[in-house]
């Protein structure tokens, strides 16, 4: 398997991998998530790939790409309240179906510790869905832990 960082010409590629995670999500969450379109996310993806805070790598076994990870780096500025940290925040990771239990996450996320130690980050992160447990399940297995609960109800003001 070889991994490359993805560039603003693989944005329909990207889209395509993004859609196989788009659409576990919307089947479990379709108050929240639109089904998946490819080609419709396509301008969003040139948007985030051409972003300089983003890095996505691609993995590739072969000819085919099974995989991406899309990171962003930023800043949280020191307040009264608290430290001044550089955080890798993972937004979008995924593993076509036929090659999931493989090793390409776990190499994608080998990735993105590289990227972490090579700009000397306070701590990597993530959000998942608790209905994705296969997914937060492998986390957990990398090493990630829970470090705090976003919680929310349905609301209308009628």
């Amino acid at each position: 398997m070889d991994l490359r960082v993805a560039t603003v010409e693989d944005a329909e590629v990207v889209a395509r991998l993004g859609a196989c995670i788009q659409e576990i999500h919307h089947e479990n969450r379709p108050d929240w998530f639109k089904s998946a379109n490819a080609q419709d996310a396509v301008a969003l993806y040139k948007k985030l790939l051409s972003n300089s805070t983003v890095t996505t790598f691609l993995a590739e076994l072969g000819e085919d790409l099974v995989g991406f990870v899309m990171t962003k780096v930023f800043v949280m500025q020191e307040t009264p309240l608290v430290w001044e940290q550089t955080i890798v925040e993972i937004s979008q990771i995924g593993v076509v179906p036929s090659a999931r239990r493989s090793g390409v996450g776990r190499e994608l996320l080998m990735a993105v510790r590289q990227l972490a130690d090579s700009i000397s980050v306070s701590c990597i992160q993530l959000t998942t869905w608790e209905f994705n447990a296969v997914a937060y399940r492998f986390f957990e297995s990398e090493g990630l832990e829970i470090q705090l609960r976003r919680m929310s109800m349905p609301y209308s003001a009628d």
